[in-house]
């Protein structure tokens, strides 16, 4: 070839293997890309047959022939295959050949262009791989309902556990709609599709409720959808996980009715104080011996998970590793959650001392409490003055920490927590709700924050045991502190209420006897 530019540019490229054959088939040139490639110096196939690339099976086969007379056919040859290397190896190539001819449709032979793409063969072998254990180990999952939706909400896949819970086979529930596993009530307040909105908007949907197996029957579910998104951030559908809660829903029944059933005795033998007394004292002694049997198994986990980190972190693979870190953080958050149990447990008694409290020192002492987060969070926390009543200092101090906790951590990232706290006098009859106790004097005492706000269709939702809003990974917590915070104003014998605005803020009014 002529040392022209463009001669110059395909005889340096590299990525590319790039010979010239005549119509025989007689290699006339070769870049430096077949050494590259190949392995062999152009000089050393410079006037050999393109043969000598082809392994003796595809010759007997008459591949070469066939390729040479297939880009003289149609006007071009393309494949991907196997090809071998000087040294022997295997690499997986993009073959194109291309016939040459003179103006007068003469062939004057032919282009061959070969590409090195063992790289992306391996790369998509291996993605091939891993989706085929995915879907594999999806598919034998028997404990929960594990499907994809597409970008509509159409049912795109179905493991076994899907059919054992939910009653539908494949072939009968493939490109229906999610909806039919939703009760009438949810139909016709749209929840469905609001459900696959917040996936979008925040990546996830999360909750428990009722949902419908294909023969009518009812079943508690624990759902979580998440919205998946490409490489370009397009929505390509959404993952749906359902698990049937359904007997822990009905043991969480059974208990509370049993709870009731107790309030009514206690009632009916209000008159008796001692036996009363002795009830209590005994379910306080329960508590503290449940919560003990609790946190001695609970200790004896985190102690041999940090044995497994620090004496056999080598041996460790990266997995185990993951999995023993898991397990630490799961027995801290069950700590946790069985102190706030114990602590939730011990505002069910009757017999707590009242006494002057000064809201303001309570507030003081919380604020020395959270010193650290707020420092961390850089939270400015304003306090007006705020009145003495009568009730139980330690009590008080509970609600008072929990609704400052939360309105500094449910911020959003890179927020500065503003947190006002202030009180003014209630009439009695514009108290929220009819108060057990009659009293001529009120006070309502406000914690307001700037945070992240909701949306106040989960008003009453938020004071229940273990409701949440958010998951844990976005925002610690048990699930518990709103139900302390309810229990403790209604022991005081008032009551709480909150009013609140996606990204706008949320503020807690705690209305209390002012004396």
């Amino acid at each position: 070839m002529n040392s022209t530019p463009f001669s110059l540019l395909v005889q340096s490229l590299q990525e590319y293997a790039i010979f010239m054959l005549d119509a025989a088939g007689i290699i006339t040139f070769a870049n430096t890309g077949v050494e590259a490639i190949y392995g062999y110096p152009s000089s050393e196939v410079i006037g050999r047959p393109i043969s000598l690339f082809y392994s003796p099976e595809d010759l007997a086969g008459g591949k070469l022939l066939h390729e040479l007379q297939l880009a003289r056919t149609i006007g071009n040859y393309g494949e991907e295959g196997w090809r071998s290397r000087k040294d022997g190896s295997f690499f997986w190539a993009n073959v194109v050949v291309t016939p040459i001819y003179t103006d007068e449709k003469e062939l004057l032979g032919f282009s061959k262009i070969v590409r090195d793409l063992t790289q992306r063969k391996a790369t998509e072998q291996a993605l091939k791989e891993s989706e085929e254990r995915y879907r594999l180990m999806v598919e034998v999952v028997k404990d929960y309902a594990i499907f994809m939706l597409d970008p509509q909400g159409h049912i795109a896949s179905w493991n076994e556990g899907a059919g054992r819970l939910k009653g539908y086979r494949a072939d009968e529930i493939l490109g229906k709609h999610f909806s039919v596993f939703y009760t009438p009530e949810d139909l016709a307040i749209s929840k469905p599709k609001w459900e696959l909105e917040i996936a979008i908007s925040t990546g996830k949907y999360e909750e428990e409720g009722w949902r419908v197996r294909k023969n009518g029957s009812l079943f508690w579910a624990n759902v979580l959808i998440t919205a998946v998104f490409n490489s370009e951030n397009k929505l390509v559908g959404f993952t749906k996980v359902t698990r049937d809660l359904t007997e822990r829903r009905q043991a969480e029944q059974a208990l509370k009715e049993s709870e009731e059933r107790f309030r009514s005795l206690a009632v009916e033998l209000s008159h008796t104080n001692t036996e009363l007394e002795r009830a209590n004292k005994e379910l306080e002694s329960f508590a503290f011996m449940a919560s003990h049997d609790l946190q001695e198994p609970l200790r004896k986990i985190q102690a041999f998970g940090e044995m497994l980190q620090t004496q056999f972190a080598e041996h460790l693979p990266p997995d185990g590793a993951n999995l023993i870190q898991r397990m630490q953080s799961a027995a801290g958050r069950m700590q946790v959650l069985v102190r706030e149990l114990l602590t939730y447990s011990r505002l069910n008694r009757g017999d707590q001392p009242l006494e002057a409290v000064t809201l303001n020192q309570v507030v003081t002492d919380v604020l020395n409490d959270l010193e650290t987060i707020i420092r961390e969070k850089q939270a400015i926390v304003q306090v007006e003055s705020l009145p003495t009543i009568s009730g139980n200092a330690m009590q008080l101090r509970q609600l008072f920490q929990n609704l400052l906790s939360n309105a500094i951590k449910f911020t959003r990232p890179g927020q500065t927590p503003l947190v006002q706290i202030k009180s003014y006098p209630v009439p009695p009859d514009q108290l929220p709700v009819q108060q057990s106790i009659n009293n001529n004097q009120w006070v309502a005492i406000d914690v307001t924050d700037n945070g992240i706000g909701f949306d106040e269709k989960y008003r009453e939702r938020i004071f229940q045991m273990f409701q949440r809003l958010h998951t844990r990974s976005e925002y610690p917590g048990t699930g518990i502190g709103l139900a302390i915070c309810k229990k403790v104003a209604e022991n005081h014998g008032g009551t709480i209420t909150v009013a609140s605005e996606p990204g706008h803020g949320t503020t807690f009014t705690v209305y209390l006897p002012a004396s």
